[in-house]
């Protein structure tokens, strides 16, 4: 990187003189220093200015010149960080000393005083050093720009000192940036811009751990060149994927594919969309409004497809929760990575299924045997992730063969395999489509599952959802046809206070509400039910006694 070049050459340079390296927040600019000069000391044991010596100062909080030249004296250390031989500078072992106890003097009112008086007497010992000086837009409002660069003019100029600025000028006041802009030629020997692409982003943040390609190949796709964003990324990538555990690759593939572009988008990265806008990609309401889109959303659609998002679902949605709340809900979120990690299966299922048709459809074989071994094969493989129409498809294919042998092994297959779908899941007229022709044997095979099954419904729930209109009166009658009258009565005596009015309110419903012999054969059932359990007491005939109920025989 230019900038390192930059850097490097600074800290082998006889000359002392003031630099500064520029750049937006999260560029890397305080990363790029450190290595660089970390690499650069260990690789010169003894430096040009054996003497020398190193601060890194960050200016953010701090509001006085007193107080800056404090955080000099505190921060500086040989560059080898350690003595190598007796007899080192002083300063080198006395300057932790002095740091500890300024910091409790400072905290004291007569002490601190004292203190603080002392300054010109520790500042004296920074010389010959290299200083540098970075947060210098985020430093309180009673350290000024000018007192700043003035103090780096008198460390170059009269204390041999080289000193180097890490800054984002374009965050500079108003103000500030008119000091900045008048003062540049006076103070600074050399200056740099830091724009790192988004390559260069990526390598710092992702370093070369194989585990993370995935992630560093889509994060790559966006124009990201903020490294504190693509970190974040990089965490939340990790934290996830601990989630997600042992489930099919493509649940991490997908993890690692939405979590940039969602990530860059809710943290609001240069030019990046609005977190709403990537997350309606694709559906109806995204593709609706694109007659209303402005300019940019029209830019914003273009990079999101050139990423490669197509559309939201349920796991880019507990993605998108956990982007926005900070922290991950793993029940919800492992639910979602098992929904996905189960359409995987079905489509690796469907995969095989269809490419062992490769066999019959791509070319001219006359080898019967290898043709149906490998398609029977593939959906025996996938057989729970295959559904009704595969089968039929199949199963007119083998009897056109006159393989009735087979088709008898795949349908018991495909039945055991599906043996707890639900009643709904065998219904002929669920596949009622007149473009199919279908084979006697698979619609004699649903319907006779179809038949031999009995949906099971919660019977409080149901007249609950009476009792609150949310099912209609046909459905609950067709729900509940099979409920004995000691059913009703064995059920009803064990509702709660949060669903005790509304199981009421649908108990009673067909008492004015009957328009069928199926409606009043449910009514009779009910009304008994609920008059023998008002003849248990005088308080349970008291309370039904307001529904319209009346006991059935006298009441204990």
């Amino acid at each position: 990187m230019e900038t390192a070049e930059f850097i490097r050459t600074f800290l082998e340079q006889e000359t002392d003189d003031v630099s500064n390296v520029t750049g937006a927040w999260g560029t890397g600019k305080t990363h790029v220093w450190h290595t660089t000069v970390s690499n650069f000391t260990n690789a010169n044991d003894t430096l040009k200015r054996p003497r020398e010596r190193y601060a890194y100062v960050s200016l953010f909080g701090i509001d006085s010149l007193d107080a800056l030249k404090l955080r000099i004296f505190e921060e500086l250390h040989p560059f080898s960080k350690a003595p190598k031989r007796a007899g080192v500078n002083p300063v080198d072992w006395i300057s932790p000393v002095w740091r500890k106890h300024f910091k409790h003097a400072e905290g004291l009112p007569v002490v601190g005083q004292f203190a603080t008086a002392l300054t010109p007497m520790y500042f004296s010992a920074v010389n010959k050093a290299v200083i540098c000086f970075d947060d210098l837009e985020r430093r309180s409002l009673g350290l000024s720009l000018t007192s700043v660069f003035g103090l780096a003019q008198y460390l170059k100029d009269n204390r041999n000192c080289r000193v180097f600025f890490l800054l984002n000028n374009h965050e500079l006041t108003e103000e500030d940036r008119s000091t900045y802009e008048s003062y540049f030629e006076k103070t600074f020997d050399s200056s740099v811009r830091l724009e790192p692409t988004t390559s260069d982003c990526v390598e710092i943040a992702f370093n070369d751990d194989p585990s993370l390609q995935i992630l560093k190949e889509y994060a790559a796709r966006l124009p990201v060149n903020n490294i504190r964003i693509l970190k974040k990324i990089r965490r939340g990538y990790v934290q996830l994927e601990k989630i997600v555990g042992g489930l099919r690759p493509e649940v991490k593939q997908q993890i690692a594919g939405t979590l940039p572009l969602l990530a860059w988008c809710h943290l609001q990265g240069e030019n990046a969309p609005d977190l709403s806008f990537a997350l309606e990609t694709g559906s109806y309401k995204g593709i609706s409004d694109r007659d209303k889109w402005t300019p940019t959303q029209r830019n914003w659609s273009r990079l999101i497809e050139s990423y490669g998002y197509r559309m939201t679902d349920n796991l880019d949605s507990a993605i998108a929760k956990y982007v926005v709340d900070g922290y991950v809900d793993s029940e919800n979120f492992l639910r979602a990575a098992h929904e996905r990690h189960e359409q995987a299966l079905v489509d690796e299922a469907h995969g095989a299924y269809q490419a062992a048709w490769g066999k019959f459809h791509d070319a001219f074989s006359d080898d019967e045997e290898e043709i149906v071994s490998e398609l029977k094969e593939a959906f025996l493989d996938g057989v729970e992730h295959l559904g009704v129409q595969r089968l039929n498809s199949l199963v007119l294919f083998l009897s056109d063969l006159d393989r009735s042998d087979d088709v008898k092994e795949i349908v018991q297959a495909f039945i055991t395999a599906h043996s707890k779908k639900p009643r709904k899941f065998w219904d002929p007229a669920e596949y009622s489509d007149f473009h199919t022709k279908w084979h006697p044997a698979v619609t004699e095979e649903l319907q006779r599952r179809y038949s031999s099954l009995i949906e099971n419904y919660d019977i409080i729930e149901t007249l609950e959802l009476l009792g609150k209109h949310e099912i209609s009166p046909n459905e609950a009658v067709r729900r509940l046809s099979h409920v004995s009258t000691e059913e009703f009565v064995s059920l009803l005596k064990n509702t709660n206070p949060t669903n005790h009015r509304n199981v009421l309110r649908g108990a009673t419903h067909f008492e004015l509400n009957t328009h069928s012999p199926e409606d009043n054969d449910l009514r009779v059932r009910l009304s008994e039910a609920l008059s023998i359990i008002a003849a248990e007491s005088k308080i349970k005939a008291l309370m039904l006694a307001n529904w319209g109920v009346q006991p059935k025989g006298p009441t204990e």
